[in-house]
């Protein structure tokens, strides 16, 4: 019994499994006719497609509406529908049916998908039928021939290029016979797991590619997940869902990838799939046509969007025939008559990449006519709709009634990025017809944009350019026009070319300079660093061509106003006085002058006049000729000047009589007349003794009144001067001044040819320049050297000043000199930009072996926090081999191995070069501060010029104190500076009192005066209020002047009351100290006025203030007799020692006597006469000497009392009084500088605060013997 159900069950499905006819479509009414397990809907039709039932020499479906265009319009179709049962599967075998032309030609093609919105078709069947026969079509090459459960099947058949009807055969009433069928089996649709199909797709470079990669996979249900299961190498996929994958490539991949998959539904995992990829070179292609009557575009690149064509004109669609084909057109009317374009009329396009993309135009294309006479257009485009800073593609041209194909091709590329929307404009005017564009509804005629559309994400490309600049003219050059930078610019870097100058503009275009009077060829290069990368360099060929008379303005308009040929020439008007302008149209338009003067003699207050206005900032203008065609038998008078009421420098052009023909007139200006930057010409036209009239012939584009001229750059008139030789005259338009540009064309030396002043300076390609010790140049704006790095040197102490925010171009050589021993180590800082770090004291890897140099872990920078030097500050600064000095930063860089272990007052000065661009303008150091006993910071003079301390300080004051240390090698004893513990005496110190030696011996005494030098590294202690803030350098503290750190420079000598004292070991080890009387400064600790020393060395020198040892102190002003100085000293060994003065000044120059007062020895001695020699053990001694000013024997008690003295304020004022007349008040700010006295004997004095701003002041006061000095705040 179990034998016959297996037969039968076998037999079933065999049933079930062959194949046969699933749905035909025989009925009049579309029905259709399935088997069991199969369902079908009637034939349906879409877009206008009718379909009916018709019997001529048989039965047919009758298809009509059909596309004349030659391209497929998918929304006109005829559709067939058919799905399985629930848990029922379709197996397709074949499509069947025929058709047939009602008469003429058609193309057809069959497509099939299971999404209900047709998304990812696959093709059947492709054909042009090119007669009226009947054909018979069984296709069974479906892709994948499964249709599952709960999945339904549609075809569309699509007719198109056809003006007739088409039909497809039938049996009618359901009779068996002819009928559009489809064949296969049905089955039972077992649950099982998705079968994945390899696939191969080619994909554009740059450009992601939308894959259907389960377009061919077999599932018996719903698709549930799609994994990658190998990613491509050469790119990436990502997963969207069921509906596909997208692949991006890498950018700028062109070849061969691969990534594999695999597909889930319900039941499980697929096998795994191969998807092969073939990514291929962008191609220009359609990106967006208008070709539809309703003004829409028809969209060919998904990364692209558009818009409708609009206008503030009327747009309609008509009907264009040709060739028996309706290609319609749009038609657009109501343009100016006017010859000049009216830019409140156009006809307007758009396109735009999405974000991600950049768009390249291979061109915008179109077919165009007149509808009837001629008419101008031009065409512009710009990036915004505002349509400001726009670009012209196509100049004005003349357009016809045939029509033409106008094509552009010359966009930039690429022409908008990441969103960014191209609006591109027609302009029609001249004309009293309407303007016709062609297109073919759904066909590839119409306006278009055809090009690419990439990532935006890609390296710049610079492609090369051509320019031409006349002589003596420069140029801004856009280069960049033509490049792809995805409109994303980080930086432009430009070289200089050989004969001339270029600068890099705030637009990104580039100014090109040529030199004097050059004449040929030139170049130079250039390449764009964005966020995606670096281009390559593009190389810009210039022509600098002969600088000949060319149209400056022209009056060609019916409004009278000029047409400028240069954009720095205004438009002005003709105008008239007295005389009646008018225009009409004769053989061409004309201006037409009446009203004249009938007198034989020129009436002033009758005229015509035409002005050319110079609006540039650097163009000189030389007018050449006045020119027109005019008619009519008048005496004419013509005047220039520059004057608008003619009250000055009156030339006269011409005078005569016109003839009465139509008569070409030319009129040459006065020779080399030149209309300086900023200046206007006014040309009055005087016509006399007529009874008639003048008639002036004009046109636009073509002819009317003009002037022709030169123009060139201001800068080749007479601000440049130029160094041409040794011999007179050395200068080619006299010396070179702050408002004088020198260029150097020779060899320059100061010793020999002088210190000079200069606007600009610029040293050419074959010049060269050396500044000598002691010499100086000043610059005031910017300075370029083409000449070479080593063409442009400045010697050691000497100065190269600058002023203004120039951008300067090319290296220059600084050269120092220093005597160091091999360990001792000395403060750099550099004064131009790029010097390598280690290259600039012949660094070597000392972990690779030796060298001759410095290694490179003996190059350090300065931890504020401990006070140690470092290579490394965490989220500062790290020093490596490609490490160049920043500006205002200070280094200390030990010896090179080569330099000697000591050195004497016999060692030869070792040279040091610093090699780059020079720095100016602005630079600022970020302070720190940790606590109280650290905040030093070792910082630089980053100019290639001498650094005034003081104005340093002056213009910081709230973030450092007013003290700088600067390391020397005079104590050769001492070879490290590190740590809080140094014990040496190293340091020179500089405050507003003046300036100390570090620790020398007898050759070496240096004591600075406040200039520090070019190249110098020092350091200041900030302020708790200096933390993290910025120590601002800037052009204005500057100088040129003997500024040596070290030297005192006598042309600068402050006239202080101080004076020095040394104090000198048995072993010529000689310390000094400061000690002087300001008038700023009290007899307390004052910051600005008073400096510890930085360590007690082993000899070692101060005065005592309280606990504190003073290398610099400060006293209050006026000296008394009875004021004294306790002083401190540190022996190394027993021996015989010396205190003597150094140097003094003001009133200690003046006579003032030094008593040194001895209490070990009770002795009284005055220093004016000599050194003080005494004998002393080891040790350190507080207690011994003391400095005072007069002899023991007129010393006594100072009885005075101060306190008769009183200074207090108010709400408004300061307040001082005394018991006893005030001899004299004094106000100081806290740079000491006066800025208040009186001497009017007053018992008491008030000071209006309110006109001082906030600060600290000190108040001094003198009533008979007594001073009283106190600071207080406002």
């Amino acid at each position: 019994m179990k034998k016959y159900y297996v037969l039968f069950f076998i037999l079933l499905i065999n049933l079930f499994n062959s194949q046969t006819e699933l749905v035909r479509w025989t009925k009049n009414d579309l029905a259709p006719a399935s088997v069991s397990n199969v369902s079908a809907l009637p034939i349906s039709s879409a877009g206008g497609v009718g379909i009916s039932p018709t019997t001529w020499d048989q039965s047919f479906f009758m298809i009509s509406g059909l596309s004349n265009s030659s391209n497929i319009d998918t929304n006109k179709y005829i559709q067939f529908t058919i799905a399985p049962a629930n848990s029922y599967k379709i197996t397709l075998q074949s499509l069947k049916l025929r058709y047939r032309n009602q008469s003429g030609n058609s193309k057809f093609e069959i497509r099939y998908s299971t999404n209900s919105d047709f998304s990812s078709p696959q093709t059947l069947y492709t054909a042009a039928v090119t007669d009226s026969n009947w054909h018979d079509l069984s296709q069974s090459n479906f892709v994948n021939n499964t249709v599952a459960s709960g999945k339904t099947l549609y075809i569309r058949l699509y007719v198109y290029e056809t003006y007739n009807n088409f039909h497809i055969a039938y049996t009618p009433q359901g009779g068996v016979g002819t009928g559009p069928n489809i064949t296969g089996t049905v089955a039972a649709d077992m649950p099982t797991a998705p079968v994945a199909n390899n696939d191969s797709y080619s994909v554009a470079k740059n450009n992601d590619g939308e894959l259907n990669i389960l377009a061919n996979d077999v599932s018996s249900s719903a698709f549930t997940t799609v994994a990658i299961t190998q990613q491509p190498v050469n790119g990436t996929v990502t997963v969207n869902g069921t509906s596909g994958v997208t692949y991006k490539p890498t950018v700028g991949f062109t070849g061969t990838d691969t990534f594999k998959y695999t597909v889930s539904n319900s039941v499980g995992v697929s096998n795994t799939a191969t998807v092969s990829l073939n990514v291929v070179n962008n191609v220009a292609a359609s990106l967006v046509r208008w070709n539809n009557t309703d003004n829409s575009a028809s969209i060919y690149n998904t990364k692209v969007t558009s818009g409708n064509i609009t206008s503030p004109l009327a747009i309609s669609a008509g009907d264009y025939w040709e060739n028996s084909v309706n290609y319609k057109m749009y038609q657009i009317a109501g343009w100016p008559s006017t010859t000049t374009v009216d830019k409140t009329k156009y006809l307007q396009f758009t396109v735009s990449p999405k974000n991600g993309y950049k768009l390249s135009l291979s061109d915008f294309n179109f077919l165009v006519r007149m509808g009837g006479n001629s008419s101008k257009i031009r065409i512009d485009y710009a990036l915004n709709s505002a349509f400001t800073n726009s670009a012209n593609i196509l100049p004005e041209t003349t357009l016809g009634s045939n029509w033409t194909n106008i094509s552009l091709n010359n966009f930039p590329a690429p022409i908008a990025t990441d969103g960014q929307i191209l609006y591109l404009r027609v302009y029609v005017y001249n004309t009293y017809n309407e303007f016709q564009i062609k297109f073919h509804p759904n066909n590839n005629v119409g306006p278009a944009f055809n090009g690419i559309v990439e990532y935006s994400s890609t390296a710049p490309l610079a492609y090369d350019d051509t320019v031409t600049t006349s002589v003596n003219n420069e140029i801004n050059i856009n280069a960049l026009s033509n490049d792809d930078y995805s409109n994303q610019v980080t930086s432009v870097s430009i070289t200089q070319p050989s004969h001339g100058v270029t600068v890099l503009n705030a637009d990104n275009t580039i100014n090109y300079m040529p030199a004097k009077d050059y004449s040929g060829a030139d170049a130079f290069s250039y390449n764009i660093t964005n966020k995606y990368g670096v281009s390559n360099y593009a190389v810009v060929t210039l022509n600098v061509v002969a600088n000949n008379s060319s149209p400056l303005i022209r009056w060609e308009n019916n409004d009278y106003s000029g047409t400028a040929f240069q954009n720095f020439i205004d438009p002005a008007k003709m105008t008239s006085s007295g005389i009646t302008l008018s225009t009409d149209t004769w053989s061409t338009p004309v201006y037409i002058a009446s009203n004249l003067e009938t007198g034989s003699s020129v009436n002033p207050s009758k005229y015509v006049q035409f002005i050319l206005d110079n609006k540039s900032t650097t163009k000189t203008i030389e007018p050449k000729t006045l020119s027109f065609t005019g008619s009519g038998a008048v005496s004419y008078q013509i005047r220039y000047s520059k004057a608008a009421d003619f009250s000055t420098d009156v030339k006269t052009l011409s005078e005569g009589i016109f003839n009465a023909g139509e008569t070409v007139y030319n009129f040459n200006f006065e020779n080399a007349y030149k209309l300086n930057a900023g200046e206007k010409l006014y040309v009055r036209l005087y016509l006399f003794n007529s009874y008639s009239h003048f008639v002036m012939q004009y046109y636009s584009g073509a002819t009317g009144p003009q002037i022709d001229g030169l123009f060139y750059n201001s800068i080749f008139l007479s601000t440049d001067t130029i160094w041409q030789n040794a011999a007179q005259p050395h200068w080619s338009n006299g010396l070179p001044t702050a408002e004088k540009h020198a260029i150097l064309d020779t060899k320059y030396d100061t010793s020999a040819n002088g210190n000079f002043i200069s606007k600009n300076l610029t040293v050419n390609t074959g010049a060269s320049i050396t500044i000598k010790q002691g010499g100086y140049i000043t610059v005031n704006g910017q300075i370029i050297n083409n000449a070479g790095t080593d063409k442009f040197l400045i010697e050691n102490n000497a100065n190269l000043l600058q002023y203004g925010s120039g951008q300067n171009v090319g290296n220059i050589t600084i050269q120092k000199t220093a005597v160091i021993p091999k360990m001792g180590y000395n403060y750099w800082s550099s004064p131009v930009a790029g010097q390598n770090l280690y290259q600039f004291s012949d660094g070597y890897n000392q972990a690779a072996g030796t060298g001759t140099g410095t290694p490179w872990n003996r190059f350090y920078v300065y931890n504020e926090a401990n006070d140690y030097f470092v290579t490394t500050l965490a989220n500062d600064i790290t020093l490596t081999a490609t490490s160049a000095f920043q500006a205002a930063r200070g280094y200390a860089i030990r010896g090179k191995n080569s330099f000697p272990d000591k050195i004497t007052s016999a060692s030869t000065p070792s040279l040091f070069e610093f090699k780059g661009v020079p720095q100016n303008g602005d630079f600022s150091f970020l302070l720190k501060w940790s606590n109280a006993a650290h905040g030093y910071n070792l910082i630089g003079n980053p100019y290639p010029s001498n650094l005034s301390f003081d104005d340093l300080y002056a213009a910081n004051s709230k973030k450092i104190f007013g003290v700088a240390y600067c390391w020397t090698n005079n104590d050769d004893r001492i070879l490290n500076q590190q740590s809080s513990n140094y014990q040496g005496n190293n340091y020179a110190i500089y405050n507003g009192t003046g300036g100390t030696s570090a620790t020398y011996f007898g050759y070496n005494n240096r004591k600075p005066n406040g200039y520090i030098s070019v190249g110098q590294g020092f350091i200041v202690q900030a302020r708790p209020a200096g933390k993290n803030q910025p120590l601002i350098f800037n052009d204005n503290m500057r100088f040129a002047e003997n500024a040596n750190f070290y030297n005192k420079g006598e042309a600068n000598k402050a006239q202080k009351d101080r004076f020095w004292l040394e104090f000198k070991s048995p072993t010529n080890v000689n310390n000094e100290i400061l000690i002087g009387y300001m008038p700023a400064a009290t007899n307390g600790y004052d910051s600005d006025f008073d400096t510890e020393l930085l360590a007690v060395g082993t000899d070692s020198f101060w005065s005592i203030l309280d606990s504190k040892k003073l290398g610099i102190q400060a006293r209050e002003t006026p000296l008394l007799s009875e004021d004294f100085v306790k002083l401190g000293i540190k022996a190394s060994l027993a021996g015989e020692y010396a205190i003597n003065i150094t140097d003094k000044e003001g009133i200690f120059d003046a006579g003032q006597n030094v008593y040194l007062k001895d209490t070990y020895l009770n002795k009284v001695v005055s220093l004016k006469d000599g050194a003080y020699v005494f004998n002393t053990s080891a040790g350190q001694y507080d207690d011994r000497f003391q400095i005072i000013y007069k002899n023991q024997e007129t010393l006594a008690t100072d009885n005075a009392v101060k306190k008769g003295v009183q200074i207090y304020k108010d709400l408004q004022n300061f307040i001082i009084s005394s018991p006893e007349n005030l001899d004299m008040v004094s106000v100081y700010d806290a740079l000491g500088r006066l800025i208040y006295e009186n001497k009017s004997s007053k018992k008491e004095i008030l000071i209006n605060k309110n006109n001082l701003p906030e600060g600290l002041y000190i108040i001094k006061a003198k009533s008979g013997n007594t001073v009283t000095t106190k600071k207080v705040l406002k």
